[in-house]
């Protein structure tokens, strides 16, 4: 499990490339931080909790550039025209209908949090970063839920037509111990081309570190 705020996506490459014996499925980056700091923004927006915004998904390179997408995200006890009892969640894109926050406003707070956290260097960042290597960890030992969607840094060969040898932020879900990319999702032409650009970038990163 690789974690930081800096290549975390091209040192998780560099050691499935350099431990071939060992199954690609045991290397994963982690993106459980960045994937808070946009649950934390889209709590603020709604007056509600973090821990009430479930299923944001982190796509591409997790600390360059990526896309925090809400197409599968939910809220619970959103104080609205619907209620339900505690269990009861709603998908956040039919409540926030303010397309310019969805696509522009909300994309610029996760990539200034990012550079806020990233400048940091306290107790308060070790402790995020180990919550959430813990959340994964007791995901990966089956104590979550197999709707449960999570974005992580894998060896994606052949998804979304992108190159086969780079490790990517995609959804994935855990069932049984194991992780399992989610295809359950939408895909449109503007993500993908924010995919090539993620795609490109880890590339440029990974022909960079060879030379190192």
């Amino acid at each position: 499990m690789v974690s930081g705020d800096s290549f975390v996506n091209l040192r998780c490459s560099l050691l499935l490339d350099n431990a071939r014996s060992i199954d690609s499925y045991r290397f994963i980056s982690m993106a459980t931080q960045l994937e808070n700091e946009a649950r934390a923004i889209v709590a603020k927006k709604l007056k509600v909790k973090t821990s009430d915004v479930t299923n944001v998904i982190v796509w591409g390179n997790i600390s360059g550039s990526f896309y925090a997408d809400l197409q599968k995200a939910k809220v619970f006890n959103y104080d609205g025209a619907i209620k339900g009892p505690a269990f009861f969640s709603q998908p956040v894109r039919k409540i926030l209908h303010d397309r310019k926050w969805l696509e522009t406003d909300f994309q610029d707070l996760v990539c200034r949090q990012r550079a806020a956290v990233a400048s940091k260097s306290c107790r308060a960042a070790g402790m995020s970063v180990a919550n959430g290597i813990l959340t994964v960890l007791k995901a990966w030992n089956g104590i979550c839920g197999p709707h449960e969607v999570f974005s992580m840094g894998v060896l994606c060969p052949g998804f979304y037509d992108l190159p086969e040898d780079i490790v990517l932020s995609v959804p994935v879900s855990f069932v049984d111990g194991k992780w399992s990319v989610r295809f359950d999702v939408t895909v449109g032409d503007e993500l993908k081309e924010r995919l090539k650009i993620s795609a490109s970038e880890l590339e440029q990163e990974k022909e960079l570190g060879s030379e190192i």
